[in-house]
């Protein structure tokens, strides 16, 4: 056996036994400038994204992770699509806690972590949380009140534990609900993640703002090769101008790229 054959058989057994990377097992979906200049300025009608979720159960995809938030509802016909979209696959939505919101929607405690108590970065009674017909058929719901490389994995809302949206990307990816001791690490299987006593991770940012996606347009047309969809994990966002940005060690970076790559960094830790 060649070096060359050694060293892809030590990849393959690499990538047995201790997981793939995010590459492996995610794939990103941006609504960028091409794409609202074909489907109109953002944010889109709802029934584009329910088409995206369509489109990603066609080309077996293992399950989806909206950016977006769906607090208020918009037109029925849109709305209709989308809500009847998430029981095509495993769809997770975001939520984020805002204590200037007066009437939330209620968050059902499915998606709160039962009998847990503990320190956490973020905590509010309120906040922007999916409407009812979309809760319902959700998968999962995840929160994103981070701007930075510290992460928090949970958060708190109205007194009780909830997951963050990176959490539950991690939980979709490796088809294993986390084992949670607060304040230490939290587990997937065999893979774990260290804690601090906050309930936060350490996430590294690339060297520099390069972030690789598959544009909206594209996606929704079929014009990409389906093996980039096929058993994983898809992410749409969006990337437009619009997008506001925060400050990091490699610039402004737009809001959906820093989740990215925070995820990506923890998700390959």
């Amino acid at each position: 056996m060649n070096i060359i054959s050694i060293a892809l058989l030590l990849c393959t057994l690499c990538t047995t036994l201790f997981g793939a990377s995010f590459r492996d097992d995610f794939a990103v979906v941006f609504i960028d400038t091409a794409s609202e200049a074909k489907y109109g300025t953002f944010p889109l009608d709802r029934s584009l994204l329910a088409s995206a979720i369509q489109k990603a159960s066609d080309l077996h995809a293992r399950g989806v992770v909206l950016k977006f938030f769906f607090d208020l509802p918009k037109a029925e016909a849109g709305d209709n699509a989308l809500a009847h979209a998430l029981t095509n696959l495993p769809v997770v939505l975001q939520a984020r806690i805002d204590d200037t919101t007066t009437d939330p929607n209620p968050l059902p405690a499915r998606f709160t972590l039962s009998g847990m108590k503990t320190q956490t970065e973020v905590s509010g009674r309120s906040g922007w949380i999916p409407i009812p017909r979309f809760v319902t058929n959700a998968y999962d719901v995840g929160f994103v009140d981070f701007s930075s490389t510290r992460v928090p994995l949970l958060e708190s809302y109205q007194e009780r534990t909830v997951k963050s949206l990176v959490l539950c990307c991690i939980e979709l990816a490796t088809g294993k609900k986390a084992v949670i001791e607060p304040g230490q690490k939290v587990t997937f299987g065999k893979r774990a993640l260290q804690l601090d006593a906050h309930n936060c991770i350490q996430a590294k940012l690339p060297m520099k703002d390069d972030l690789a996606y598959i544009p909206f347009e594209k996606f929704l047309a079929g014009d990409i090769p389906a093996n980039l969809i096929h058993g994983k994990i898809v992410i749409i966002g969006y990337d437009g101008s619009q997008m506001h940005s925060f400050s990091t060690t490699i610039g402004q970076v737009r809001a959906h790229r820093l989740f990215i790559y925070d995820l990506q960094s923890i998700y390959n830790q």
